[in-house]
């Protein structure tokens, strides 16, 4: 029948149904599983990808931070010495510098600006173009270094490109000096320089490994700062984050794999195929249990595998941390427990290992700086990200130690928080900084009784103590305006510089006490013919300034300047003696200098030098030609440096000869310059250029070297001539270097004398000066007075002195001939020198009729034209050799 079903049908079916329920359930379970633990095995793989990269930006973070504070700590300690050392030089800054650059550090220079501009450079020879750069006039760097004077705080800023091509961070520490009753006085700043390139290698930020990261904010800014390394990374990239504190403000560290994150989890094949299995366990449930053993196998043999390379790492980390001297600690926030490394247990003085607490911390902190140290390590727990603190320790030993630490708190993947940290011991630190401490309260004692010193004379500072004038500081400030602000350098100011005639030779021939009175009496009579309004200075010496306008008067420069020297030419008494004076003056004008005051105080003084050539006593105004003459000095100047590094200067000889036999007895050493285009100069071309640039003790001293080379040569060639003179000039004679120089030189010391001219003896009473001469006396060499009777000597001077020889000057030889009086006055001399067994010796003997006189006046050595002019030394050895040996022939004939 149709749509009939047996009953044995139905039951049959529906056994047939109810046996495959079982299968189906099982295999809807096991997807269901293995759609779940996918899942959940992606999220633990991405927590722990994230974890894991939290933990290696964390070592970053805390590497820049250990790197770039400890760069700021060593350019602090500087800061600090200089701070006790205000007017350091730049060979101080270098030694301490140097000592720096010594450690492990990512300086590239450190840089002292007082007053915000560069003077103090370490190292000096790839900065040497940035001294004397000022700070605010770099628009890059102007801001930085104005905030760190104006807040006292250090700046970081950069990276930047700098003046010397690399990129780094500059470190801008203002310094402050103590000033008056407490108060602190802005020095300057200290820069340093930390190579970009240097902090990037230390903390691993090279770019070689399997992370990017970026760094945001520029010039220490924060989070909120502009980007500086690495790209940009999005919000949809999830890139872990770290702030990194930097004591002087911060930066934000993010890291992503290279790559991006993986959505898939690297063993999701693993679960899908257990899940494969799984559903196949009713027929082959005997493989699935085979295979899953083998996998179990395969993950332990990598479980042992990466347990071996954690061991490894691990100890590369104990051996760095022991190397370091620095304890690494962990406080669990959940658990109140300590993780300390034997370092830890070693800095605290503690021996067992076991679990400390944080009571085991806190007990050994001392007792005065427990509380602080507390409530530092309560801040990190209630929610800020960084720790630091400093601290002492006290030792079972009772002896203290004091402890730095650095700490940042952390979050484990399941945002279980601990603080992870470090410490190491800065005893020695904080010894060398209360040392610094107490030369610091030595250093403000001995400025507080500088600064009680000032103020007592600060009032006096602007004038000269002797004429009561205004002196050259003032000069300088009304020159500049600062004193009188109503001043204007223009067109129409103009300015005479008076230089004093006769005033070095009432000085030496009656004292400074005569000396201080003429300036007295100068100082008067510039105040009786200037007018009200104008302006009268004292520089320095016998040099004064007059400032006045031209507007009203334009011969007033002229009328001035007139009646200034008409004045001064009169007589002036001084007890009894009559001293006679002279002013020679130069004159310039505003227009000359384009409101430049030091350029109108050049001008003057070009123009007062050209008085004093043109005979003294006379004004002069300043011209273009007279800048010309200058550029020519400077060009003069220039050769005769050059000249001196060539050793250009050489001795030409001119004979001595016994006023009697005329046979020769000696030789001076006359100085020449062999100059490579002009060929010999004489001295008059190069003398006083060469004393203004305070090189005539050189040029005395290449000539000294060659003319005893040159007395050698002759007497190895035959040419047997007692002695020669060298000129010594008083700037040579006060070095305190020249009796070593002298006793590296290879001579017999009785061949060789020394020509002092008459005023230098005169200044025996120098204390350099004297011993020098005691030195040379006790070597065995002859000393000499050149030129006597053209200064003022004393007899008691000579009679101190008692030189070997004195020389009697050309401008008394010469008129001898034709004048009885200067016969007689050159008999005076020589009967002075005989009488203090003092040899003579007259120069200038142009012929033989003076050869005569001075012979009959009872000279003893004879020199000049007469005899032989100054020649080289190979010019001197042939006509000196000759003779010599013809007149041997006759002895021994």
């Amino acid at each position: 029948m149709t749509g009939f079903i047996s009953p044995t049908r139905k039951l049959s079916k529906l056994v047939f149904n109810t046996a495959n329920v079982p299968a189906f359930v099982a295999l809807m379970v096991i997807l269901a599983g293995a759609v779940f633990a996918e899942n959940l095995n992606c999220k633990i793989y991405q927590q722990r990808a994230r974890a894991e990269l939290l933990h290696s930006t964390n070592l970053i973070a805390s590497r820049i931070q250990g790197v770039v504070t400890s760069n700021i700590a060593l350019v602090q300690g500087l800061a600090s010495t200089i701070a006790t050392e205000p007017d350091m030089d730049q060979q101080r800054f270098a030694t301490l510098a140097k000592s720096l650059f010594q450690g492990d550090h990512q300086l590239d220079n450190i840089g002292g600006a007082p007053n915000l501009v560069m003077s103090l450079m370490y190292p000096v020879s790839r900065n040497r173009e940035e001294i004397g750069f000022d700070l605010r006039t770099d628009p890059a760097q102007r801001a930085a270094a104005l905030f760190a004077r104006d807040t006292g705080k250090t700046v970081l800023a950069g990276p930047m490109k700098l003046n010397q091509g690399q990129e780094g961070f500059i470190a801008r520490i203002p310094v402050f000096i103590p000033g008056s009753q407490g108060a602190q006085t802005f020095w300057g700043v200290l820069s340093s320089i930390i190579s970009k390139d240097k902090i990037y290698s230390a903390v691993g930020l090279d770019g070689s490994g399997d992370i990017i990261f970026a760094l945001h904010g520029k010039n220490a800014s924060g989070p909120a700062g502009a980007l500086f390394l690495g790209p940009e990374f999005s919000q949809h990239d999830k890139p872990v984050k770290v702030e990194i504190d930097l004591g002087v403000g911060s930066w934000e560290l993010s890291a992503l794999p290279k790559g991006g994150w993986q959505t898939t989890a690297d063993n999701a094949w693993l679960i899908r195929l257990v899940a494969g299995l799984a559903a196949l366990v009713v027929v082959i449930p005997f493989s699935i249990v085979g295979w899953l053993f083998r996998e179990r196998s395969s993950l332990l043999g990598e479980h042992i595998r990466s347990r071996s390379c954690l061991a490894r790492i691990t100890e590369r980390l104990e051996l760095a941390l022991e190397t370091s001297q620095i304890g690494v600690w962990e406080f669990d926030v959940r658990e109140n427990v300590l993780h300390w490394d034997p370092r830890m247990r070693e800095l605290y003085g503690y021996s067992e290992d076991r679990i400390y607490g944080y009571t085991d911390w806190a007990d050994r902190i001392h007792p005065r700086d427990r509380k602080k140290a507390i409530a530092d390590f309560q801040d990190v727990l209630d929610g800020n990200k960084m720790y630091y603190s400093e601290y002492r320790v006290q030792m079972p030993n009772g002896r203290n130690k004091t402890i730095r630490t650095i700490g940042s708190a952390t979050f484990d993947e399941h945002g279980v928080k601990s603080v992870l940290g470090v410490n190491w011991d800065i005893s020695a630190d904080v010894n060398q900084i209360e040392l610094l401490s107490r030369a610091q309260k030595d250093a403000e004692h001995r400025y507080l009784e500088l600064e009680i010193a000032k103020s007592s004379i600060e009032s006096n500072s602007l004038h000269d103590f002797l004429t009561e004038l205004p002196n050259r500081r003032y000069l300088d400030e009304k020159l500049q305006g600062r004193v009188d602000f109503e001043f204007k350098l223009d067109a129409t100011i103009g300015l005479l510089k008076i230089d004093l005639d006769g005033f070095k030779e009432v000085n030496d021939s009656l004292g400074h006490a005569a000396g201080d009175a003429m300036l007295v009496h100068t100082a008067n009579v510039l105040r009786g013919c200037v007018r009200k309004e104008e302006f009268i200075a004292r520089i320095g010496g016998d040099e004064f300034v007059v400032v006045c306008k031209t507007a009203v008067d334009a011969n007033r420069l002229e009328d001035l300047a007139d009646d200034i020297i008409k004045q001064l030419k009169k007589p002036v008494d001084y007890q009894g003696r009559e001293c006679q004076l002279g002013a020679s003056i130069g004159i310039a004008h505003g227009a000359s200098a384009d409101g430049n005051a030091d350029k109108l105080l050049s001008h003057a003084d070009l123009a007062l030098y050209k008085s004093k050539q043109d005979g003294k006593g006379c004004k002069t105004f300043y011209t273009g030609r007279l800048h010309q003459i200058e550029i020519d000095q400077r060009t003069l100047a220039d050769d005769i440096m050059r000249g001196i590094e060539n050793r250009e200067f050489v001795p030409y000889f001119q004979g001595q000869f016994d006023a009697r036999t005329h046979i020769l007895c000696g030789a001076e050493a006359l100085a020449r310059w062999e100059h490579p285009k002009k060929g010999i100069l004489p001295p008059s071309v190069f003398l006083d250029v060469a004393e203004s640039l305070n090189v005539m003790g050189t040029i005395d001293a290449m000539i000294l070297e060659k003319a005893i080379v040159e007395l050698g040569i002759w007497r190895l060639k035959g040419l047997k001539i007692p002695r020669i003179s060298v000129n010594v000039s008083p700037k040579r004679l006060g070095d305190k270097d020249l009796i070593n120089h002298i006793k590296t030189l290879d001579f017999d010391p009785s061949s060789v004398t020394f020509e002092l001219v008459e005023s230098t003896f005169l200044d025996k009473s120098d204390a350099m000066v004297a011993w020098n001469i005691d030195q040379i006396r006790n070597m065995g060499m002859d000393i000499e007075i050149d030129d006597f009777g053209t200064a003022y000597a004393s007899i008691v001077s000579l009679t101190q002195l008692l030189p070997t020889r004195l020389k009697i000057d050309r401008q008394l030889v010469s008129p001898t001939v034709g004048s009885k009086s200067r016969r007689e006055l050159v008999q005076s001399i020589v009967d002075i020198g005989h009488s203090l067994d003092i040899g003579v010796v007259a120069e200038g003997v142009e012929t033989m009729q003076h050869a005569t006189v001075m012979r009959e006046l009872g000279c003893d050595i004879l020199q000049g034209f007469a005899f032989a002019r100054p020649v080289s030394s190979q010019d001197f050895l042939r006509a000196q050799l000759p003779q010599q040996k013809l007149r041997n022939i006759f002895k021994t004939g």
